[in-house]
């Protein structure tokens, strides 16, 4: 089974998240990753990493922000936890 992947420019660079639809442990590929930031509905938060994927066991399902920071600027991106 392939892996849909979901992609972002970020200012001429691809950032990539899969699996979709999430469950489980988000993976994010990218060139030059500082930080990626995890941020809950209200605004929390929750999980800040240097690495690339972050675990989403033992996290409600429902709607979360990946900040990504990179050395080429932040995206923001939506992601669903199912």
């Amino acid at each position: 089974k392939k892996d849909k992947k979901m992609k972002v420019k970020n200012m001429n660079k691809e950032i990539r998240i899969f699996p979709t639809p999430l469950s489980g442990r988000v993976y994010i590929e990218a060139s030059n990753i500082i930080c990626v930031t995890l941020i809950n509905e209200n605004g929390e938060r929750l999980v800040k990493s240097k690495k690339n994927c972050i675990d989403l066991r033992g996290l409600p399902q429902g709607i979360y922000l990946l900040e990504i920071k990179t050395a080429f600027g932040t995206t923001i991106k939506k992601i669903i936890h199912r």
